[in-house]
């Protein structure tokens, strides 16, 4: 917000390049929302979806912008369906 939206569309499209490199071929990643993105991991269990969040949280801090020399933070929740769901 602080730095315009063509900047917030570089972040949100250098966030969304650096998640879709790191999902496996058959995980689903998709814009959700303005600023929201959904990962379906495909047969992985909850432990190793909370291990892809860290990774992916610890990933976006590594980024730099213009003007942004301190880069950005990414929040995750992690869910899991049940049988049937």
């Amino acid at each position: 917000d602080q730095h315009g939206h063509e900047q917030g569309d570089v972040v949100l499209k250098a966030v969304a390049a650096q998640m879709q490199a790191m999902a496996r071929k058959v995980d689903l990643v998709a814009r959700f929302g303005g600023e929201e993105f959904v990962i379906v991991l495909q047969e992985a269990p909850l432990s190793a979806a909370v291990e892809m969040a860290e990774r992916l949280r610890q990933a976006a801090t590594e980024l730099r912008f213009e003007p942004m020399p301190h880069g950005v933070s990414c929040s995750y929740g992690v869910a899991q369906l049940a049988t049937g769901q």
